[in-house]
């Protein structure tokens, strides 16, 4: 026994002993699965499906939730002259949002991004982040416009 091992055994002390000592059940040699191993195995399936079911239940009204509040926000930086085009890119735009995402925009016409980004994330209830596309990486500003979400 290699001596890691036999140092983690002796901690874990009657626990380790028990899951050592005890037999491996046979294979069946028909192949046949074990109708409790079966069973679990289809239990699993469900749980997981539900639980990915109901993470892009969520994922998906929180995205409509806060694009609504983004598209009011961006409104009214337009009325202002703030800025003249947006595009959402980001886990709100490409993926699935979680409570942590952030929101990304990539901005044209804009005189004070920062200043943008402060009365967006008041207005969203969340961080944000604006990018100038003078500033911003031309692969960033390639794929915002063809796959980001123009606002």
């Amino acid at each position: 026994m290699h001596p890691r091992v036999a140092r983690v055994e002796a901690r874990a002390g009657p626990v380790a002993q028990c899951y050592r000592s005890r037999p491996m059940a046979p294979r069946d040699p028909t192949g046949a699965e074990d109708p409790l191993l079966r069973a679990f195995r289809q239990r699993v399936r469900e749980t997981m499906a539900r639980d990915l079911e109901r993470e892009r239940a969520e994922a998906e009204a929180l995205r409509s939730e806060v694009l609504c509040k983004l598209r009011d926000a961006i409104g009214a930086e337009r009325g202002r002259g703030e800025c003249t085009e947006v595009w959402l890119f980001g886990s709100f735009a490409w993926g699935t949002p979680t409570e942590r995402s952030d929101v990304d925009l990539l901005v044209k016409g804009c005189k004070n991004p920062d200043g943008l980004a402060g009365r967006l994330w008041l207005a969203c209830g969340r961080p944000a982040h604006v990018l100038d596309f003078a500033t911003a990486p031309q692969s960033l500003v390639d794929r915002a416009m063809a796959e980001g979400l123009a606002l």
